[in-house]
Order: structure tokens, then C-alpha cells, then sequence
């Protein structure tokens, strides 16, 4: 039987002998489900992260979507695994990011033949233990953190010497596979 991402160390604690392991929407689904509880968050602050990531898309050529939706459209997709809809949920796709923001006049002046921007920082984290996600107030699973990025996080802003990112940083491409990953990221 297709267990979808069992493979992934770790994640057999969460199955059950006989029945198969739950789908990433329905992960995810719990993790919203869980910050709705513990934040408050609701269902239009996802569809307000929907919106403004197609709206982003609508912008790129290369973009998988780059149709606008509405609040109302978001709000009322079919529903994938409450509370999650439709336009909550990526498609099934690779991809890549980057974003280099400088000076017109530091532009130009890297922008000749082989030569490279460099990058002030970078960081990977893993964590293959369980549980993914730990509260911040002790031990055992509560689907509102990822504690991987919380850690390469700190340690890029380390190597970059960035003190305050909420102040130092303009702009940031966070993996968003359902809208409340992003909200969970940017809560982290």
C-alpha cells in the first residue's frame, strides 16, 4: 500500500500498524487546525497568504500559476483536508528561488562575463528525530514549529552578522507547500 512519504526517518512513528500513514495535506491540516487553536489564526489569514502568492505568480513568466484569486475564491475552494482548500495546497512541482537585492551601482558593477554575486550567508539544518514539529514550552509534538528552520535561521543570521531580522531583512522566500507553512515559518 502507498504510504506516501514513509521514507522519510522518523515518520513511521506517527503511522499505526495497519492503517496507512496520513497525507502531507492532512498533516498540514492538523498543523493548522492546531495553530487556529493556539493563535487564533483562521481560515481568511490563509486564503490572505493564498492571495498574495498567486498575486506574486501573476508576475513571472516561469510562475507554475500566474492567475490572481480572490479572498472569496480562496475562501471557498473545494476543500483538499480541512481546513485546508484548494488554493491552500501547492501543485505537485519542482522549483527554485533566489533573490538578490542590492544598489543599481553594485549591480553594474558585477554585471560582467563569468563574474559571481557572492553570498553574505547560507544555512541547511535537518533533524531526522521526532517529533517535526516541538512546542516552545517542552517535549512532545504540537504542529506549530519547524525547529530545522529555526535552527538554519539562526545560523545564517549568525554568519551575516543580522542581530534583528524583523528590522535587517526586507524580503524572504519561505517554502510554502500549504499557506499555513508560511504562517508557521514567519511565526518562527
Amino acid at each position: 500500500m502507498d504510504e506516501g512519504s514513509s521514507g522519510l526517518p522518523g515518520f513511521k512513528i506517527f503511522g499505526h500498524p495497519v492503517f496507512p500513514l496520513p497525507s502531507a495535506p492532512a498533516m498540514f491540516a492538523l498543523a493548522a487546525t492546531r495553530c487556529f487553536h493556539d493563535f487564533g489564526w483562521t481560515k481568511e489569514d490563509l486564503a490572505r497568504v493564498a492571495v498574495k502568492n498567486h498575486d506574486n505568480g501573476s508576475y513571472h513568466p516561469k510562475a507554475h500559476f500566474r492567475r490572481k484569486i480572490s479572498i472569496e475564491q480562496a475562501m471557498k475552494a473545494p476543500m483538499i483536508a480541512d481546513p485546508l482548500g484548494r488554493f491552500d495546497c501547492c501543485a505537485m512541482s519542482d522549483g527554485a528561488a533566489a533573490l538578490i537585492l542590492t544598489t543599481p551601482e553594485l549591480a553594474e558593477s558585477y554585471a560582467h562575463g563569468d563574474d559571481y554575486i557572492v553570498v553574505k550567508a547560507n544555512a541547511i539544518s535537518t533533524r531526522t528525530n521526532f517529533p517535526w514539529y516541538v512546542p516552545s514550552n517542552g517535549p512532545g509534538a504540537d504542529f506549530t514549529s519547524f525547529p530545522s528552520t529555526v535552527k538554519a535561521a539562526e545560523m545564517a543570521y549568525r554568519e551575516a552578522g543580522i542581530t534583528n531580522p524583523r528590522k535587517e531583512i526586507d524580503a524572504a522566500e519561505v517554502h510554502d507547500c500549504f499557506t499555513i507553512t508560511e504562517l508557521i515559518n514567519d511565526q518562527d
